[in-house]
């Protein structure tokens, strides 16, 4: 990964947002899951919080499915092979 590359993703990656894991034992995605989570939570604060009660896991609810940007971190967890060791 290139320098510049790195420091995009922590520009992106709000030191807020990835303070919230900085005690937990599992964080839930790579650096670019949580980027993606990050755009998520911000456009869908109350799903987000559902998804974080929830453990990220077992999100059933039919309003996931519509949602593009929940979509869209789900794709990436699913396929990406850092986020599955996490």
């Amino acid at each position: 990964m290139t320098d510049d590359l790195q420091v995009e993703r922590e520009r992106l990656l709000d030191e807020h947002f990835r303070e919230q894991w900085s005690y937990a034992e599992e964080i839930p995605a790579c650096d670019e899951g949580l980027i993606l989570l990050q755009v998520f939570a911000e456009a869908h604060p109350a799903a987000y919080q559902l998804a974080l009660q929830k453990g990220f896991v077992d999100l059933t609810h039919p309003g996931f499915g519509r949602m593009a940007k929940w979509l869209a971190y789900s794709q990436h967890w699913s396929t990406c092979e850092m986020c599955n060791e996490v």
